[in-house]
This record gives structure tokens, sequence and C-alpha cells, in this order.
């Protein structure tokens, strides 16, 4: 059985990857990266990540979101994450994790706002400078 289900979608030229279950050590954090390095090599410059199903993340998950958002950015890619639940909230934040990694309430929170925006523009409003 499968620790995490993926689903896509494309919303408003957003992809929008909905995970449910736990990017956890071995199959979970394998899923998540390739789900993620899927999108990425077909072209994707926006990405949420839906994490509004997962109940639990480890190590090996947390792992994941640094490498697939550093791989993200340097393709030019905005990903962000969206629905996280309080419990991997918690996990992440001790690694100060949502402090760098871009998250939103809900994903129509997300696109919303990075629908309309260059991977410059974004950054740009992140961290209040330009490239």
């Amino acid at each position: 059985m499968a620790e995490l289900k993926i689903e896509e979608r494309t919303v408003d030229g957003v992809v929008v990857l909905s995970f449910n279950g736990k990017p956890t050590i071995g199959e979970g954090s394998v899923a998540f990266r390739d789900a993620v390095s899927k999108v990425l090599s077909e072209g994707a410059k926006k990405i949420i990540l839906d994490w509004s199903g997962v109940s639990y993340i480890d190590s090996s998950g947390i792992g994941e979101m640094v490498s697939t958002y550093t791989r993200a950015t340097k393709e030019k890619c905005i990903l962000a994450y969206a629905g996280v639940t309080q419990k991997v909230w918690d996990l992440a934040s001790m690694q100060n994790l949502f402090s760098v990694l871009p998250s939103y309430p809900s994903v129509d929170e997300a696109v919303q706002d990075i629908k309309d925006q260059s991977f410059e523009e974004y950054v740009r409003q992140r961290i209040g400078r330009a490239l």
C-alpha cells in the first residue's frame, strides 16, 4: 500500500499537486520527489503543493521539502505549500522551514497570489529585493 497518494490538476495556469498520506522515508518521500520532478521536467513554472491531506512527515520528507524547493528555485519556478496541517506545521517549524518555504492557508489563496506573477516578481515580493 502506498504511503502517499498524489493528484495533479491545473488551476488558472498553476499546477496543483494534492498529497494524501505521509511523505516519510521510503516510498512516500520518493513519490513526493518524483511528482515534483515530473512537473518541473514538463516545464511547470508555478506549482502549489497541497498538503491538506498530509498527516505526518519525518526527516526524510523534510529533506525532500528543502530539495524540491531548491530545485524549483534553480529552475525559476514558483513553488509554494498550501493547507499544511497543524501537526506537519509544528514538525516542520522545528527546523524553521516555513520561514523559508512559502506557505498559504489554502490552495485558492496560493493560486490567487501567484497566478499572475513572474518568478522575479514573486521573489522580489517575498524577499524585498530584485534578483
